[in-house]
This record gives C-alpha cells, sequence and structure tokens, in this order.
C-alpha cells in the first residue's frame, strides 16, 4: 500500500468515526444540544481536526444522512439485479431495510428521525439529502407499480401505496431499534417479528 492510498484510507476511517460518534449524540443529546467541541471530546481530538472534515454541525449531519442514502441505495440496486418475481422482489426489499436498519442504527434513527433546525427552531432542509432520499422511495415505488402491473397486489395509486407501506416498514425498523432492549416488555425475538410484519404487509396489499 502506498503513503497516499493509506493516508486516503486514515482519512476516510477517522470521517466514518467522527460520522458514529456524531449520531450517537445526536440520538442521546438532541441536536441541537450537540456541539463540535462534545463531538471532539468523545472521539478524543481536538475541534480543529473536525473542521477539517466537516464545516459545522449542519454539514456533519446532512453527511450522515447522505452516506446512509447511498448505502441504502447500493443495497436497493443489488436487489435489483437479481432475478426475482415482483411479490418475492418487494418482500425481499422490505426485508432488506429493516435488516439496513438494524445493522447500522446510529446512522438510521439520525437520518429518519433527527430534524436540524435552526436558532430559530426551524427545520433546515438539505437539497442534496431530499434528492437522494427520493432515490431510495423511488426504488420502493418502483417495486410496487410492478406488483400492481403483475396483479399480485391490488391496483392503487402507487405513491399513496409506496408511502404507506414505507411508514409501516420505519415503523417496525424504529421500534426494533429503539425499544426492543426494555426488560419490562416480553417481546418476541427480532426475526419472528420482522417475518410476521412483512408476512401481514404482503398480506394486506394482495
Amino acid at each position: 500500500m502506498g503513503v497516499a492510498e493509506r493516508h486516503a484510507r486514515e482519512k476516510e476511517a477517522l470521517r466514518s468515526k467522527i460520522q458514529a460518534a456524531a449520531s450517537e449524540l445526536f440520538l442521546e443529546l438532541g441536536y441541537q444540544n450537540v456541539s463540535i467541541r462534545k463531538i471532539a471530546e468523545k472521539i478524543e481530538y481536538a475541534p480543529s481536526t473536525i473542521y477539517l472534515h466537516f464545516k459545522d454541525k449542519q454539514e456533519l449531519l446532512e453527511s450522515i444522512c447522505i452516506d446512509t442514502f447511498a448505502k441504502l441505495n447500493e443495497s436497493m440496486t443489488e436487489l435489483d439485479q437479481r432475478d426475482l418475481a415482483p411479490l418475492e422482489r418487494l418482500e425481499q426489499g422490505m426485508r432488506c431495510y429493516i435488516n439496513f436498519g438494524l445493522q447500522h442504527p446510529h446512522h438510521y434513527l439520525a437520518t429518519f428521525g433527527i430534524p436540524a433546525r435552526d436558532e430559530q427552531g426551524k427545520t433546515i432542509e438539505s437539497e442534496a439529502v431530499g434528492n437522494i432520499g427520493l432515490q431510495s422511495f423511488s426504488h420502493l415505488r418502483s417495486i410496487i407499480a410492478r406488483c400492481m402491473e403483475s396483479g399480485d397486489i391490488r391496483t392503487a395509486d402507487s405513491m399513496v401505496t409506496a408511502q404507506s407501506v414505507w411508514m409501516m416498514i420505519h415503523g417496525v425498523t424504529d421500534l426494533l431499534i429503539t425499544h426492543t432492549e426494555y426488560s419490562g416488555f416480553p417481546w418476541a425475538p427480532k426475526d419472528q417479528l420482522v417475518d410476521l410484519s412483512v408476512a401481514n404487509i404482503i398480506r394486506g396489499l394482495k
């Protein structure tokens, strides 16, 4: 490995470390209560090191969202390349989404559960995050449309149906990440909950 390649890997590793620490703090303390200094303290670096990678806290959160969507889109694209019947593709797509969230819990919750707000409390919207997020949603809507064309699920408005399905699988994912560790409730094994949830959604769409 050459010097330039090693430096590039080290830079990317530090960038990922910053994102991981930031996503944890955003969830623990709330976006507005986290500073660059707090993130730096968590990873035991000087704040100036973080500014070498991100100009401010908003750009850092945006980078987490964009990278998360990019990885999700990559998983969905790989699924699209498999030779699957429309309904099976939809089922596997829902499982892919849920499993992705479970494998990247902090990034998932930071992306879908933390609206960035300015000093006046107004939500900060990012065009880049919105565009790549729509790419992820378009995968789901496309699969839904194919299932309607094949007659596997009832014909309806593909946009509304896709949004409804996303709301359901997001709810499953969010609850599995945030609530199944609570000892006061007798949660079933996660794989069983995923299997039954996906089956129920498919059954409801037919």
